[in-house]
């Protein structure tokens, strides 16, 4: 939690910065310079927060956004309201943001489904297309445990997946 409210001092050479969830956790393959910053719990308000109350060092050029799956269940107008705020706390960060598509888990009721297919798509028209990274398709996301209950936290497998997809995204940006 507290490493989120320090974002002024993330250090050379970072330049590429990701904000999650808890699932970030399990980010340990990601290159030299980047800092993934996990928070448990974190959701759409709090990167709103964050990035609105934050200086944002100029050798960080990429934020990735990879929070949503604590919103899956907020009201549409309430998600688009919180979506367009975080939008717009983007303004002032003089970088690039990605906001990264939130992954289905297999122990999702079809209500969370909806929710998280609910906030992807919000998030895809908010940030546009050319700021929205898909996972693949194909991407095979397995629970963190044996825990049913659990419908949000996914194993380290399934992170390798994703970050990997971030990374060829990030990567591609040449920036």
């Amino acid at each position: 939690k507290g490493a989120w409210s320090h974002l002024s001092r993330v250090v050379k050479p970072t330049g590429t910065v990701a904000l999650t969830d808890s699932n970030g956790r399990k980010w340990t393959d990601t290159p030299a310079s980047w800092m993934t910053l996990a928070r448990p719990g974190a959701t759409i308000e709090d990167a709103a927060s964050l990035l609105s109350t934050s200086f944002i060092p100029s050798h960080v050029k990429i934020i990735l956004i990879a929070v949503g799956v604590n919103n899956r269940l907020d009201d549409p107008a309430l998600l688009l309201k919180k979506l367009t705020e975080l939008h717009r706390s983007t303004k002032k960060c003089g970088c690039r943001i990605l906001f990264a598509e939130i992954p289905v888990h297999p122990n999702m009721s079809s209500k969370e489904s909806r929710g998280v297919a609910n906030v992807n798509k919000t998030a895809r028209d908010i940030f546009s297309a050319r700021n929205f990274v898909s996972l693949p398709e194909d991407i095979i996301v397995t629970a963190a445990g044996p825990n049913t209950r659990d419908t949000v936290h996914y194993d380290k497998s399934t992170a390798d997946q994703v970050i990997a997809r971030f990374i060829q995204i990030v990567d591609a940006l040449n920036l």
